[in-house]
């Protein structure tokens, strides 16, 4: 589905060189392999040096980034047989893909390994499985790199060579990089974990940051001279942090970008706030026939409005006179589109407008800020005169535990 840009998206920078960091002791080929590499990501497409052994005879070693529909099925990752993390299931939705939600986000892949020496009748082919994951923090502007690798049908030669991988997260822009790590990748199906990858989103404004695996393959065995090749091994997360004090003072981060990455606000047909709960599932669905706003099925989200206009919606759709005959019934008046959403109030026609419980009316209106805007860290539109307009972040509402075919709400126009 193509990617929706929701709130405080900016225009793409022209800088996309990494944060600097020092480097902890990794092997002086893949120091010098990491200082050569492009500074922005480098196509997904067969990476490959040449070099020569100690007998001058050519050795090129390629890396291939391959679905891994297209490689061969490595043997199944027990994961009572490692104490290390290991990839958790939203890595598996779409193989190859990046999967993602508000806060989590994962990609898993597969690298062919492909090793030709002049002289061997057929090159050395062998594969790695792999994955990079990470979880945002809602409280605070860092988050970790997680990755998990498995060397795998890999020959003789190839394991006498001594591979070993040096793995560093880098990022656009807007990041405190860690160093890099390096371990051996010489036993065949022996899952490898990397930790020391921790981020941090520098400074306390809105800022935008796509960091990345890279990885250096380095051969060690002297005879093959050592050959090394650097790869770019994971597509950029979109990450956006933010130190709004009415979100969170101490600031957090979100994944900003596509539809799986817009947050879900749950109302509950037959719980705490049934009247909200019964105008919304109403107004998404009769009462706006078209647009469907909110309405997760139908793709078009709600976005969250700049607080100084929530009034006018409201007070556009629940008008005096209206507020006057709920008030005599002991009522209020709901309406759906929310004020606090970009798509409410009396511009957009189709809505929905009925009478409801007072307390209802204003504890789902606390429990809509307090339980899902600040923890999901949904920003609103900035839609003041003088300055360029900002859409607001977008979400979804979803109502549980309804009939299959719930009646009409009472329009307060029919009072």
């Amino acid at each position: 589905m193509t990617p929706t840009l929701s709130a405080f998206t900016p225009t793409p920078s022209d800088s996309t060189a990494p944060a600097s960091s020092s480097s902890r002791a990794i092997s002086q080929e893949a120091r010098e392999a990491f200082a050569a590499a492009p500074k922005e990501r480098m196509p997904n497409a067969p990476n490959c040096s040449t070099g020569r052994d100690k007998d001058g005879v050519a050795v090129q070693l390629c890396l291939e980034p391959v679905n891994p529909a297209d490689a061969p099925a490595p043997p199944p990752l027990d994961p009572e047989a490692t104490a290390d993390p290991v990839p958790p299931p939203i890595c598996y939705t779409k193989p190859g893909e990046v999967n993602y939600d508000r806060f989590h986000a994962c990609q898993q892949s597969t690298i062919r390994v492909k090793l030709t020496k002049q002289g061997l009748p057929a090159p050395i082919i062998s594969w790695i499985w792999w994955a990079t994951w990470e979880t945002l923090n809602r409280g605070n502007r860092s988050w970790k790199m997680q990755v998990g690798l498995r060397p795998y049908d890999m020959p003789g030669d190839l394991v006498r060579a001594k591979p070993e991988i040096a793995l560093r997260a880098l990022c656009t822009q807007h990041c405190d990089l860690p160093d890099a790590e390096e371990k051996s990748v010489s036993t065949n199906n022996k899952y490898v974990y990397f930790d020391g990858q921790d981020i941090l989103s520098s400074g306390n404004r809105i800022s935008y940051s796509s960091p990345w695996i890279r990885i250096v393959y380095t051969l060690h065995d002297v005879t093959m001279n050592p050959p090394k090749q650097t790869l770019d091994l994971s597509t950029p997360f979109n990450i956006r942090c933010d130190s709004e004090a009415y979100i969170g003072s101490r600031g957090g981060c979100v994944h900003y970008m596509g539809h799986d990455a817009i947050p879900i606000y749950y109302l509950d047909y037959q719980g705490r706030y049934p009247d909200i709960a019964k105008n919304a599932l109403y107004g998404m669905t009769d009462g706006d026939p078209v647009k469907h706003y909110g309405n997760i099925q139908y793709g078009n989200p709600l976005t969250r409005e700049d607080p100084h206009l929530i009034d006018t919606h409201r007070n556009s759709i629940c008008t005096s006179r209206i507020r006057a005959k709920a008030s005599a019934l002991g009522l209020s008046c709901d309406e759906y589109p929310y004020a606090a959403s970009e798509q409410g109030g009396s511009g957009n026609e189709r809505f929905s407008c009925a009478f409801a419980d007072e307390d209802q009316n204003e504890g789902q209106g606390r429990d809509m800020d307090g339980r899902f805007f600040v923890p999901n860290r949904v920003l609103p539109a900035r839609n003041e005169v003088g300055t360029p307009y900002i859409p607001g972040d977008a979400f979804w509402v979803w109502v549980t535990n309804a009939p299959d075919d719930p009646p009409a709400v009472k329009q307060c126009s029919t009072y």
